[in-house]
């Protein structure tokens, strides 16, 4: 394709097409798949991905438009050797929360910034950090 090709001719070349289509398709998955494996817990949404195959390609901000009374995000799931990781990330439409993420995530061996951050933990002690994690998330709005 050259340069100067409009748009509405590439979006029509077939690789293009193919691909839109492909994420277009998993993108209504995703959005299914979020809703059935997200709860909320106060401002906080949870999606716990743990023991999760085939989780469909989506856009990571797409659960702050389902669960729009979250101001931050919970994302769990299956890390290596046995561990449990736990992203965090302040919600980009409602900007309430008063959590620096990364600093919270620091307190427990992992890092970040104030708006995102992760921390991975062994997964037969998760459970209890998981918790105090959530809750500080919660008290702090």
């Amino acid at each position: 394709m050259k340069k100067q090709t409009p748009i509405d001719e590439i979006m029509q070349h077939p690789e293009v097409k193919s691909r839109t289509e492909a994420l277009e398709d998993d993108q209504v998955r995703f959005s299914a798949f979020l809703v059935n494996n997200s709860i909320m817990d106060g401002n906080v949404v949870i999606t716990d991905l743990r023991d999760k195959t085939d989780v469909p390609r989506g856009n990571r901000f797409l659960v702050y438009t389902l669960f729009q009374d979250a101001n931050v995000s919970a994302r769990i799931f299956d890390g290596i050797n046995n561990t449990t990781v736990v992203a965090l990330g302040n919600s980009i439409f409602n900007r309430t929360c008063q959590t620096d993420v990364g600093k919270l995530l620091a307190e427990y061996g992992g890092g970040g910034h104030a708006g995102a951050g992760t921390a991975q933990f062994p997964s037969a002690e998760a459970a209890p950090q998981l918790q105090e994690i959530i809750e500080c998330l919660k008290d702090a709005g």
